[in-house]
């Protein structure tokens, strides 16, 4: 991959960047910028893991609420895993068929 040569102005974030480098941790700046966007890059990631988790238990919580809210009568829990079975045992039959 090719380098490439960018000026960046740090502002208030240079001293604090200094400061990584005189710890000798890093040989260069660049060392210490390439591993502030790769920390960026796991941040970004990791927040947007905890965005999807967040919408799924939104989910799951709207779906919970319309369970409760369902005038239907409950299912003993043998027969929902009966039923769990029998579906299961039918989808492998459809996909045995082709």
């Amino acid at each position: 991959m090719a380098s490439t040569a960018i000026r960046i102005d740090l502002g208030d974030m240079a001293d604090h960047a200094l400061q990584h480098l005189a710890t000798g941790e890093y040989e260069s700046m660049d060392e210490v910028m390439q591993d502030a966007v790769r920390a960026l890059d796991r941040e970004r990631a990791e927040s947007e893991e905890m965005f999807e988790n967040l919408a799924f238990q939104e989910m799951l919580r709207q779906k919970v609420e319309e369970a409760f809210a369902n005038p239907a009568p409950s299912l003993p829990i043998d027969q929902a895993f009966v039923e769990i079975r029998r579906r299961a045992a039918d989808r492998r039959a459809r996909a045995a068929q082709g």
